[in-house]
């Protein structure tokens, strides 16, 4: 999970999702990250857990190879699963 100190410096961190992407949730990804994203939050709200792991891995392998650090939205297993950067909690998700 992110520590505190790889916050730092982050410029470009982007929300994405199958309910807001106008292409596939992977290739808006891999665009974000070929744009210089420094940070992607991935955030699915109607998927299974196992959809959602697979989509996370798959993104995860191509924003590690860029150094771009990958935040789950609301769930802590999948973000475990996966080795992800980060996890988001709202505070309403607690």
């Amino acid at each position: 999970m992110v520590i505190k100190e790889s916050l730092h410096g982050i410029r470009l961190y982007v929300l994405i999702g199958s309910d807001i992407a106008t292409k596939s949730v992977e290739e808006t990804a891999r665009l974000v990250i070929d744009g210089g994203a420094d940070a992607i939050q991935l955030r699915e709200k109607t998927i299974s857990d196992s959809e959602f792991i697979s989509l996370a891995r798959e993104i995860h392998d191509v924003a590690a190879k860029r150094g771009t650090l990958l935040i789950i939205n609301d769930r802590v297993n999948v973000a475990k699963e996966v080795n992800a950067d980060g996890v988001h909690l709202g505070q309403h998700d607690i």
